[in-house]
């Protein structure tokens, strides 16, 4: 079995979340699925676990630029954006899961561990204040102190014994956006990152930190990393690329897949995909946005926000919303 762990770059939480799911389905239906190691970042998203409250969203997500997406991880709302890594451990976990189902002591016992892979990378980089807080699952910064400050939020689903989705961890993510939700549902405790503890690291540092960690918790055979194209700023998203390719490598290796492309915010997975396969890399910049003229404005009244209300005090989702 190979550990394939891989950078992405920047991705849609959609498209990302399209991809997990892909390499469950096609690990479980293996024999012998190699696992998996997504690292990247999302643009703004909010994203709902399944026992999420939807009053603890604040403001319309539209209104500062985030999506909003319901998941099916555990845990309540969070934030993903630029400057905070996401990884995605796609994982076959041995021995004590059903067909059928996962018991919950499993599910602790994952969470603990993608927890202490975390809290290993901290100290790798030079915060060691870091820890677990009772009751609360993520990893926190002074955690028997009067102020503990999360830093890292973890939400996972297990399925026939294979892990999707994963943990959140704030490099020096916009902290605003945090104040526009009640983070985790967590009310009375603060959200912190390694830039606001004072730890100065670039986001290529601490992917190639987690790479390492992963390799010696997670490789239990050979370990194909392609994590060479990390850089400290804008990040690229060479998704389809970077799945599957590259030689293996030990612990802290490279492997020899090929370079992620440029950065390609708003193509989808599927058409990168096809025009990767074609030979097609040029052209896909996608950066400007709409024109004030060509942009649809949505006029918000207090019919819509009596309207908005309602829907959240009823705790309904809409297609429109």
């Amino acid at each position: 079995m190979t550990l394939r762990v891989r950078w992405l770059g920047r991705v849609r939480y959609r498209d990302a979340w399209a991809v997990q799911r892909a390499l469950h389905a096609g690990g479980a239906a293996a024999a012998g699925p190699d696992d998996h190691l997504l690292l990247l970042e999302h643009p703004h998203v909010y994203t709902l676990g399944v026992r999420a409250d939807l009053r603890h969203v604040l403001v319309p997500p539209a209104e500062v630029g985030a999506e909003l997406v319901r998941a099916d991880r555990g845990g309540d709302v969070t934030y993903h954006g630029p400057g905070q890594l996401v990884g995605y451990p796609i994982l076959s976990l041995p021995g004590k899961h059903s067909a059928t189902r996962t018991g919950m002591a499993d599910t602790v016992a994952y969470v603990r561990s993608v927890e202490q892979l975390v809290i290993d990378v901290l100290a790798d980089l030079g915060l060691p204040d870091a820890g677990r807080l009772d009751r609360y699952p993520g990893v926190w910064i002074d955690p028997d102190s009067d102020d503990p400050r999360k830093v890292c939020a973890i939400g996972v689903r297990l399925v026939r014994g294979r892990s999707m989705h994963g943990f959140a961890l704030n490099v020096d993510p916009d902290m605003s956006y945090f104040g526009h939700i009640v983070p985790c549902g967590i009310p009375d405790k603060r959200v912190t990152s390694l830039a606001e503890e004072g730890l100065a690291v670039s986001m290529a540092e601490v992917v190639e930190a987690v790479a390492a960690r992963a390799a010696e918790r997670w490789g239990k055979g050979d370990v194909d990393l392609a994590i060479h194209a990390a850089p400290a700023a804008e990040p690229g998203a060479g998704l389809a690329p970077g799945l599957g390719t590259g030689g293996p490598a030990g612990p802290g290796g490279t492997g020899g897949g090929a370079p992620s492309p440029s950065p390609t915010d708003g193509v989808s997975v599927q058409l990168r995909s096809r025009m990767a396969k074609a030979g097609v890399t040029e052209g896909l910049q996608i950066s400007a946005r709409k024109p004030e003229w060509l942009r649809a404005q949505m006029k918000v009244g207090r019919d819509y926000r009596r309207l908005e209300h309602t829907i959240r005090d009823l705790g309904l989702v809409t297609v429109c919303e």
